[in-house]
């Protein structure tokens, strides 16, 4: 019985130098047709060479240069993630759109700086648009702006944070709702600390001049009763007030824009990938063009 191992024949120096001479070869005979073709075809290449080129030169001419900046805030009401986000995506339309009129008055900025702006965007912390976020966790939001002029960012960062926290008039009448419930209780809580106080200034009078009875105990536990009411109401207060502070602003500011002082260009890519293109894609053109012609007319190969 035959061993497996002898089926099979460990590659030597020869195979390996059997395999780059084969390979020489072949790219040797590859270079010659190619050469051929481009002999035989130059009118065709030449063509698509200038096609192709002049192409590249059309798309980098068109190419725009830009800046680009990031803004990093935290809402305060993180349900509403998704309505913000679709502002946003609002802006980014109209901006893409070059309504510009438009995105002029949206944003409160003159024609000109709406000018500047090519696209906003907002992303949640993972990267997703934010117009498709519907979850209510507290996360940074990312908003980013491309602009052809690095000078109106701080416009732009002033702008929008006026646009989310006053831009949507349903929010607009939520927090006016809000903010008239909790001054109501804000001014409750005021009137009843005062009572209280009142109350507690009266008992303390009193157990002050009655000295240790019977009614001075009494008092002390509505004393001390009292007190932990007041307490509660001051705790209910700093919530209150607090929370009359939040509903002012719906977006906080972590980080504003902060341009680069080079603009983002894709210009030389495109030159490079123009340039490669034009002198391969010429090359595949004709030589599938006298392979074409080659296998019709076996004669001529």
């Amino acid at each position: 019985m035959t061993n497996d191992m002898d089926e099979y024949r460990m590659i030597d120096g020869k195979d390996f130098a059997d395999f780059v001479k084969g390979f020489l070869s072949f790219a040797q005979h590859l270079c010659l047709y190619i050469i051929a073709a481009l002999k035989q075809y130059y009118i065709t290449a030449a063509f698509v060479f200038i096609l192709i080129l002049c192409a590249g030169l059309f798309c980098r001419y068109r190419t725009t240069v830009y800046y680009e900046a990031t803004m990093v805030c935290l809402l305060k009401e993180p349900a509403y993630k998704k309505t913000y986000g679709e502002m946003v995506h609002d802006l980014d339309k109209l901006a893409k759109s070059h309504s510009y009129a438009a995105l002029s008055t949206r944003l409160k900025i003159s024609p000109a700086d709406a000018k500047q702006i090519l696209e906003i965007e907002g992303k949640n912390s993972v990267g997703s648009m934010l117009y498709e976020d519907i979850t209510t966790t507290y996360t940074p939001l990312y908003f980013t702006v491309k602009s052809i002029d690095n000078r109106v960012f701080p416009a732009i960062e002033r702008a929008l944070m006026d646009y989310i926290n006053t831009g949507s008039p349903y929010l607009n009448e939520k927090v006016l709702r809000d903010s008239a419930s909790v001054q109501a209780r804000i001014n409750y809580l005021n009137r009843n600390i005062n009572v209280v106080d009142s109350v507690l200034a009266s008992i303390y009078g009193l157990m002050k001049r009655n000295g240790l009875n019977a009614d001075t105990s009494i008092n002390a536990n509505k004393f001390a009763m009292l007190l932990r009411y007041k307490t509660d109401m001051d705790d209910d207060l700093v919530k209150q007030t607090r929370r009359a502070r939040d509903l002012k602003t719906q977006i906080e500011l972590l980080h504003g824009f902060m341009p680069a002082d080079n603009p983002v260009s894709s210009k030389n890519k495109i030159l490079l990938l123009a340039l490669a293109a034009s002198l391969i894609l010429p090359c595949i053109v004709v030589v599938f063009t006298k392979a074409l012609r080659d296998g019709k007319n076996p004669s001529a190969v």
